[in-house]
């Protein structure tokens, strides 16, 4: 299963709501969870000492830039202190993650005020419920509490992703590859790019941000497009956008002996879909070979004095290049 996080995220988010009152005890798991793996906590206070904390900043600890490894460390460590039965993902396709530097959703206890966590508390638990029962009264107390959220310190274009990753079939993310994605026409309808631009061009209320998810979860059901839910979309954002800025790279003249591994980026990631997310290298060429058809020449074609095969080593490079922040295609490397 390509999105096998979403099931443990889902199920994460609705066990944290029941410490909405009792964040004392949420703390005191969030240590335990990093002892048992044995990473440092992240530093979400300006003192040593965790005083409170909100449900979008837990989900912020392990989204944002750190390695697969301890991505997965602290989901084993949640899942045993939270009993969490969805099975621990090793897959994490169609996550924004933060930048390490701004990856709390409150200032520090100097700077923001008395309300703000238990603001951000209130947006999740109505989110919650918004995803579980779309309902009119549920989208004014998911309205009301999301614009009180927007004003805060440290909130920005975050609180998409947030919400993103507690429920990513209901709402939309909008970081900077999803926003750049969905206002081009090649990737949506115009008319759906004209009514989302204006409402793009800064953190949207939650009217214009409401309208954005519902036009963009319209389009995508329609079928007209590959991607078909907003993991879909997301996956395919990142994808899109790895792939234009390689080439833009590569049109300034930088330096990159390896440019005709892009030919093999698409195939392999088809490959990869085809073959249930994950393979061995080998199982990855063979099935580019059946997807492209591809002649004995181009498969047997080497090159140089020690005569390396040209595509296992383009479509080597393929996996190295597509393989960051992207741990399947990293499964399917390692032994490259």
């Amino acid at each position: 299963m390509q999105y096998d996080w979403i099931d443990f995220y889902t199920e994460f988010a609705t066990k944290l709501l029941h410490f909405k009152t009792d964040r004392k005890t949420l703390i005191q798991k969030i240590y335990a969870v990093y002892d048992a793996t044995g990473i440092s906590v992240p530093k979400l206070e300006s003192g040593d000492e965790i005083i409170d904390i909100d449900p979008f900043t837990i989900f912020g600890t392990f989204n944002k830039g750190i390695t697969n490894a301890n991505r997965i460390a602290i989901l084993n460590g949640i899942a045993s202190e939270f009993e969490i039965s969805a099975t621990v993902p090793s897959n994490f396709d169609g996550i924004p993650v933060l930048n390490n530097l701004k990856a709390t959703f409150y200032g520090f206890k100097d700077d923001r005020k008395a309300n703000d966590i238990d603001n951000l508390w209130s947006l999740f638990e109505v989110a919650l419920a918004l995803a579980d029962n779309d309902t009119e009264d549920n989208r004014q107390k998911f309205s009301n509490a999301y614009d009180k959220v927007h004003d805060q310190l440290c909130i920005r274009w975050n609180i998409t992703m947030a919400l993103y990753w507690i429920r990513p079939y209901t709402f939309i993310n909008l970081d900077s590859r999803n926003r750049w994605f969905i206002s081009n026409a090649q990737n949506m309808p115009g008319e759906f790019v004209v009514a989302a631009e204006k409402k793009l061009k800064k953190v949207p209320y939650a009217a214009d941000y409401l309208e954005i998810k519902d036009l963009c979860k319209k389009v995508l059901e329609a079928g007209q497009y590959e991607y078909k839910s907003f993991p879909d979309l997301s996956y395919m954002a990142w994808v899109i956008s790895e792939k234009v800025n390689q080439e833009k790279s590569i049109e300034k003249g930088k330096k990159t002996s390896k440019a005709e591994f892009l030919k093999w980026f698409m195939p392999l990631l088809q490959a990869l879909r085809d073959l249930g997310g994950s393979a061995t290298p080998v199982e990855a060429r063979k099935k580019i070979i059946e997807n492209e058809h591809l002649s004995d020449d181009v498969i047997n074609e080497t090159r140089g004095k020690t005569k390396v095969n040209k595509f296992e080593n383009e479509v080597a490079f393929a996996c190295k290049f597509c393989s960051n922040g992207t741990p399947i295609l990293k499964s399917a490397v390692h032994s490259f």
